[in-house]
């Protein structure tokens, strides 16, 4: 068993036993907020519409959807098994935070799964998926080591932070240019529903940073985590699978991912390292604006209250 990630400032009394009475009631808070909306998967896959022999999607759409598929639910896995399950300390209502978000990722990895064999039409196809994406999945491996490598509990928050809010985010949106097909209804739900976790996931890791520990990691580490989890995304969706094989522009993705990077170094109140004059500012601005309407005209939206991006869902 790997030995959790601890600060001293996440320490508690080692004599309490119980949740009750609760003495971090903020903490309590998140998890109360995450088990409220707490969902599984269905096991009859179609009634929710994702048999290939119901969908009308070329070639390229369906060779896109599973290898995305596939390559988010080998990540889910190797997220969950360096970084969630190291998170917890001694203070019980953290623990029930990350318990239940390593539930919750467990989840997420299950409905990946499901959906990946819902786009496979051969049993043998699906071990030449893997197979294929396989290198990427290692360097996934390798890039999320590295960041939990030091046993800094303030670094694996900012890795946490890092893939719920650019990877996962960024993989799960390009499939808003598929959302108009009403055949893929079952996609969509899905899909929606662990975004909506994943923006959870996203702000507790933030809030644990920024609130309950002293922030014993550099700017430069900062930096150095959300431009390796922008590239490390991005590399697959503008090369080794780009989105363009379902229409989408590779520009649109680029912009996309440097708004949600430029998002979480604001929540994280560091500043990105690469200059811009103000002439380049403004044209990145100004594309930005233009993606995240796009989005909003798919269905996504922008939280008023709090600079979310997260996908709209009434569930």
């Amino acid at each position: 068993m790997s030995k959790p990630l601890q600060e001293t400032t996440l320490k508690d009394d080692k004599n309490r036993f119980i949740i009750f009475p609760v003495k971090h009631n903020d903490i309590w808070d998140w998890y109360k907020k995450m088990e409220s909306r707490f969902w599984t998967t269905h096991t009859d896959i179609a009634d929710h519409k994702l048999e290939i022999k119901d969908q009308k999607l070329n070639t390229n759409e369906v060779h896109f959807l599973r290898n995305l598929m596939a390559f988010l639910a080998g990540s889910q896995n190797l997220s969950t098994q360096n970084i969630t399950r190291k998170l917890n300390g001694d203070i019980p209502e953290a623990n029930f935070c990350f318990d239940f978000q390593t539930v919750s990722e467990n989840v997420h990895l299950a409905s990946f799964s499901m959906l990946t064999r819902a786009f496979l039409n051969r049993p043998k196809t699906e071990e030449r998926l893997f197979s294929e994406i396989n290198p990427q999945l290692k360097i996934v491996e390798n890039r999320i080591k590295k960041w939990t490598s030091s046993g800094s509990l303030a670094e694996a928050l900012v890795a946490s932070a890092a893939l719920n809010a650019i990877f996962f985010p960024a993989a799960l949106s390009s499939l808003l240019w598929l959302k108009k097909r009403k055949d893929l209804s079952g996609l969509n739900y899905y899909c929606e529903l662990i975004s909506r976790d994943k923006a959870y996931h996203r702000d507790l890791a933030i809030n644990f940073y920024s609130e309950k520990i002293k922030k014993n990691i550099s700017s430069e580490k900062i930096r150095e985590i959300i431009l390796e989890t922008e590239k490390l995304i991005g590399d697959f969706l503008l090369e080794s699978l780009p989105v363009n094989l379902i229409g989408m522009p590779v520009e649109h993705m680029e912009q996309y991912l440097k708004l949600l990077s430029d998002n979480l170094f604001e929540k994280l109140d560091c500043t990105n390292s690469i200059e811009e004059t103000p002439a380049q500012t403004n044209k990145r601005l100004s594309l930005a604006e233009q993606r995240v309407g796009k989005f909003q005209q798919a269905g996504r939206k922008i939280d008023d209250d709090s600079d979310k991006i997260s996908f709209r869902t009434d569930l």
